[in-house]
C-alpha cells in the first residue's frame, strides 16, 4: 500500500512538472512572430520588452470595464466616405512586434475581409500559404464575385471547410463590390473579429476599441493596446512585406 502511495504521488510530481514546463513554453501565435520579427530601426530592447509587457497585459475583468471612463463612440466612416476604401488621408497602421497577417493587407480592404473570414478556425501560417494561390484565381473582388466557389475549394482545401469557406469567399466579395453598405458586420462571412480589424487596419479607427470597448480577439486587443502605449504612432518596427500582396496594393 506504502509503494502504491509512494508511486501515485511520484506520478502526479511529475504530471505537474510537465505541466508547468508546457505552461512555461506556451505562446501565442502573435507572440512567436514577436520572436521572428527584427525591428528596423531597432527600439531599445527594454523599450520593446516594455511595450511586448504592456501590450500582452490581460484585460481587466468586466466589473473594472464597466467603471471605465473611456466612453468610446462605435466606429464610423465619416458622411459620403467609400467603406470600399476607407482610410483617412496619411493613415497607415503602424508595424507592431506582432506581426499581424493585417499589417501587411491594411492597404486592400477586400483582401483583409477575406483573409480574416479565412482565419476562422484556421492558423495564420496555413492562411498566409493559401492566399496567394487564391489571389492568382481571383486578384480583386470582382474576380472573386464571379467565380465559382468549385473552383476556389481546391485552393482552400489545406485550410479545411474548403466548400464552406470557398462559398463565403465568393459571396462576401458579392456583397462587398456592390454599394449601400456602412458596415463590414453586414457582409456575410465578416463575424465580430473580421470586422474590428477592417475598423483597426484599414479605417484607422483603433481608438474606438481603447479600454472597455477592446476587441474580444487577443491578438487585436494587444495590437490596439500597443498603439495606445506608443500614441498611435508605433515603435519603428519594420512592416512586413508580402510579395503577393505589395503587386496589388
Amino acid at each position: 500500500m506504502a509503494a502504491a502511495r509512494r508511486g501515485r504521488s511520484t506520478r502526479r510530481r511529475a504530471t505537474a512538472a510537465e505541466d508547468a514546463a508546457a505552461g512555461a513554453h506556451r505562446v501565442t501565435g502573435a507572440e512567436d512572430a514577436c520572436a521572428r520579427l527584427t525591428p528596423s530601426p531597432s527600439p531599445p530592447p527594454g523599450e520593446v520588452a516594455d511595450l511586448r509587457a504592456s501590450a500582452r497585459k490581460r484585460p481587466r475583468p468586466a466589473s473594472a470595464a464597466r467603471r471605465c471612463p473611456i466612453n468610446n463612440p462605435p466606429p464610423r466612416l465619416p458622411a459620403g466616405a467609400d467603406p470600399r476604401s476607407p482610410a483617412p488621408p496619411g493613415w497607415a497602421p503602424p508595424a507592431s512586434p506582432f506581426s499581424l497577417l493585417e499589417e501587411a493587407t491594411w492597404a486592400d480592404p477586400w483582401l483583409t475581409l477575406v483573409a480574416c473570414a479565412l482565419l476562422n478556425k484556421a492558423t495564420a501560417g496555413a492562411v498566409r500559404r493559401v492566399l496567394p494561390r487564391l489571389l492568382q484565381a481571383a486578384p480583386t473582388a470582382e474576380a472573386a464575385a464571379a467565380a465559382d466557389p468549385a473552383t476556389l475549394a481546391p485552393i482552400l482545401r489545406p485550410l479545411g471547410l474548403q466548400t464552406r469557406r470557398a462559398t463565403t469567399v465568393v459571396r462576401l466579395s458579392a456583397a462587398f463590390v456592390q454599394s449601400g453598405w456602412a458596415d463590414p458586420a453586414e457582409l456575410p462571412g465578416v463575424g465580430p473579429y473580421a470586422s474590428a480589424a477592417y475598423w483597426i487596419f484599414c479605417a484607422g479607427q483603433w481608438e474606438a476599441f481603447i479600454g472597455s470597448a477592446s476587441p474580444s480577439d487577443k491578438d487585436l486587443a494587444a495590437y490596439v493596446r500597443f498603439l495606445e502605449a506608443t500614441g498611435g504612432r508605433g515603435a519603428g518596427f519594420a512592416r512586413e512585406t508580402l510579395p503577393w500582396v505589395g503587386k496589388r496594393a
